[in-house]
């Protein structure tokens, strides 16, 4: 096995993080807490994009429910280092292969601890006008709350984290090289490429969907005027299958002609593959939430390879403490937004808008509402461009404070 390390005997280890992905952040993180020098170069501009993304971890078998279980722990303990970026979102999950029963899902639901107010729901299709497409295909599905997580934002909180706990920040990799640093490159998390993106369509339902096929997923999400279907491989599968069951599925919730798109998700499939391909060169490739864990641990034996000192993303984990994604926490955190609002309002805000800013800045969301009554009270025709201001101007500040 190739060594990458460049530590000196009797020197504390130095790590340069060239960019910054959630793993990669999550690992600089932890080697802070060990004790281990850190700088992050940013040659690229922050990426303070909002499209947050749908994680779903509910079992709709019972046999995995214990993955399930381990994949949510995970993930509480991760997101309590920014929870106001994690919040609830029912979604609409389906299978060909796997029957809906009630009792099990009671079971599961009582497994994994949900409480009545987040509890599993179980439709028959035939029942609701609004559902009769899926009658035929499925049968009946299941409402189950998930989650949706603002991944860019939480990238930029590590960032800050990181800064915060001695982390040297710098805008030039030439500056990192004058110095004695062991070099790893954090690729950005290209979620697009496992997306197949239709214009002008809608789902006949309100609510996202997720298709469970024995080989993969698919979770759609409609965004200003198109539907996003976010894919996820479970299993290895013949691309001539793959291809099929991708048409017959989206076929199941009203796309029409799926065969126009065969070279977007031949695409897909070949990107999904190179998950499963390894490279000699030291660098951290991002995952989606369901394998953030593997991606971590990964991550942190590539590091021990590279430095030649344990990173210890293990006992960072322990450390953390579990931020539930239960009813109560949901409950509290939307009672704080809405007095928040209250507070808020008379700067002419909209409701929807104001979550926005209360859920992605609530460290500061009090500053961002003084400011917003002190812009008002000098014109007061444009309550939305006014919040964006403020916005635009924490961003700056923002940058300007990290490098």
């Amino acid at each position: 096995m190739k060594s990458y390390s460049t530590s000196k005997r009797g020197e504390r280890a130095t790590i340069c993080f060239k960019g910054l992905n959630l793993t990669g952040g999550l690992m600089a993180l932890s080697a802070l807490k060990s004790g281990l020098k850190v700088a992050v170069v940013l040659e690229e501009p922050l990426c303070w994009d909002y499209e947050p993304e749908i994680v779903a971890f509910y079992p709709i078998q019972f046999r995995n429910v214990l993955l399930a279980k381990k994949k949510t722990h995970f993930f509480e303990r991760i997101s309590s280092l920014f929870p106001a970026l994690v919040y609830p979102q029912r979604i609409l999950t389906v299978s060909r292969e796997t029957k809906v029963h009630s009792k099990t899902i009671n079971l599961i639901d009582s497994v994994l601890r949900k409480e009545r107010d987040i509890s599993s729901l179980p439709i028959a299709f035939e029942k609701y006008t609004d559902f009769q497409i899926l009658n035929v295909p499925f049968g009946k599905g299941i409402l189950v709350q998930e989650l949706r997580f603002d991944r860019y934002k939480a990238i930029i909180d590590l960032l800050m984290m990181c800064r915060k706990a001695g982390a040297l920040i710098l805008s030039d990799l030439s500056a990192a090289k004058e110095q004695n640093y062991s070099f790893i490159k954090c690729l950005p998390y290209h979620q697009d490429l496992n997306v197949l993106r239709i214009d002008n369509f809608r789902l006949g339902f309100k609510n996202n969907i997720r298709i469970i096929n024995p080989s993969f997923e698919i979770i759609s999400q409609f965004l200003d005027g198109h539907t996003n279907f976010h894919f996820r491989l479970n299993k290895n599968v013949d691309v001539a299958v793959f291809v099929s069951q991708v048409f017959t599925a989206l076929k199941s919730i009203g796309v029409e002609e799926p065969d126009r798109f065969k070279n977007d998700i031949l695409g897909i499939y070949e990107n999904l593959q190179k998950g499963n391909e390894k490279s000699d060169i030291p660098m951290i490739c991002d995952s989606d939430i369901w394998d953030l864990e593997k991606s971590c641990l990964k991550s942190d034996r590539l590091l021990f390879k590279l430095i030649g000192e344990k990173v210890k993303f293990r006992s960072t984990l322990k450390s953390l403490k579990s931020n539930k994604f239960d009813g109560y926490n949901f409950r509290m955190m939307q009672a704080g937004c809405d007095e928040k609002f209250d507070l808020a309002k008379q700067t002419g805000i909209e409701y929807i808008k104001f979550c926005y800013y209360f859920y992605r800045y609530n460290s500061v969301i009090d500053e961002f509402i003084v400011k917003a009554y002190e812009k008002v009270n000098q014109d007061r025709t444009n309550p939305e461009r006014i919040w964006k201001e403020i916005e635009q101007d924490f961003i700056l500040r923002t940058e300007a404070e990290i490098v």
